[in-house]
């Protein structure tokens, strides 16, 4: 059986290093650029790639795959991704995680081999906590480690988060943006064919509804529409960012740009803002709740029949609530919102929305995370 394995392995790497030796020159600078920490470069997958063979070739270590996917979250599925869409990978914001990674490993370490006073261990058993609930159930160390290993609260993935839009377009029609996508017709400069689907570097057509605001050198935001939904009794959007583009051509109600960012699929239909900026936060410590804030759960942003970690999703509570960036709620089964004894999931608010707000799965202590489950603020993360 041992041999068997080995065999297996042996083979993988083979067929790994082989892979690499038929990548391009152009493939082969990108490797070179991201062995430099702290240097992110953007990788058009093709056919064959798997996360595997790409993080050997541009990490060196085939088993940091987990980092790259963490690092593109429009992936849902690690086992699938699809030519053309756009892989980011390295980054000073990879070299930051793991360099709180080694310094937090290495305090926890220390603190390990410290001496330890069991009488003053045998003390301080003995006093009564003065938290209750889910508070007295939270590691602030391990939960501070995950969230720094994490970095999901750099500005790139903040920004691709989906959130409920409730404003109308000057059509009168749900949808953000004051521009859409078109098609791209024949004889276009950069697509022989028709297209209503487009890839990085791509020439777009938009038209502007009502007065155009765009320049020549703007950078406009791409966001999609994936579905509506009833809340609160009201209608609302769920839309996310997909990608950005650069203004190259007005002409009246027109515009020409190039997508030169795509972290997911961009297409004919999907509408045009202003840039939004987003800034990276770096984590300080957790601190306390100083307020009391209760709701449920909306819907899981991705519709998957289990949760699963990093997942996102909605909740009916927002900043008109107290709701703020980077406060950490759990969840709770409905059935014991009253008497909470066993939590579902830890969740990190990653989008703040006047009466929504989207977080992000930091921990699962169960399979399950669904609508009308109770959520409770339990900390919240003070920033550098």
């Amino acid at each position: 059986m041992k041999y068997t394995v080995t065999a297996f392995f042996l083979s993988l790497i083979l067929l790994t290093a082989c892979s690499y030796c038929q990548w391009s020159d152009a493939d082969k600078k990108l490797a070179d650029s991201a062995a430099v920490e702290g240097q992110a470069i953007s990788y058009v997958i093709k056919k064959g790639d798997n996360l595997w063979d790409v993080t050997f070739k541009f990490l060196g270590d085939p088993f940091r795959w987990p980092e790259v996917w963490r690092r593109n979250p429009y992936i849902k599925n690690p086992n699938l991704i699809y030519p053309g869409a756009t892989l980011v990978i390295g980054g000073a914001a990879g070299l930051a995680a793991r360099q709180t990674a080694q310094r937090l490993t290495s305090e926890t370490q220390e603190m390990k081999n410290a001496p330890v006073d069991r009488e003053a261990a045998r003390e301080t058993a003995a006093l009564p906590s003065k938290k209750s609930g889910a508070a007295a159930n939270l590691d602030d160390s391990r939960l501070f480690v995950a969230l720094s290993v994490k970095a999901f609260l750099t500005a790139e993935n903040v920004e691709r988060v989906g959130f409920l839009w409730f404003g109308k377009d000057r059509k009168g029609l749900l949808y953000p943006g004051n521009a859409v996508l078109e098609k791209s017709g024949p004889g276009s400069e950069m697509t022989k064919y028709s297209s209503d689907v487009y890839r990085q570097f791509d020439e777009i057509p938009m038209t502007v509804f009502g007065d155009n605001p765009y320049k020549i050198g703007d950078t406009v935001d791409i966001l999609h529409s994936d579905r509506f939904v009833k809340f609160k009794g009201k209608t609302a959007n769920l839309v996310r960012r997909t990608g950005r583009a650069r203004i190259t051509a007005v002409s009246g109600g027109q515009c020409t740009a190039i997508l030169f960012n795509a972290w997911d699929v961009v297409a004919a239909g999907d509408r045009v803002d202003a840039m939004a900026h987003f800034q990276s936060r770096e984590i300080d410590t957790l601190i306390d709740r100083d307020v009391s804030i209760r709701g449920t759960v909306f819907d899981r942003i991705e519709e998957t029949e289990r949760p699963y970690l990093f997942q996102t999703f909605l909740v009916d509570r927002g900043a008109v609530d107290g709701v703020r960036f980077g406060d950490l709620f759990v969840v709770y089964p409905r059935e014991s919102a009253e008497t909470p004894k066993r939590p579902e999931a830890i969740g990190c608010v990653i989008n703040a929305g006047e009466e929504s707000s989207t977080l992000c799965v930091e921990k699962l202590y169960e399979n399950s995370l669904e609508a009308a489950d109770t959520v409770d603020l339990v900390k919240r993360i003070r920033f550098k």
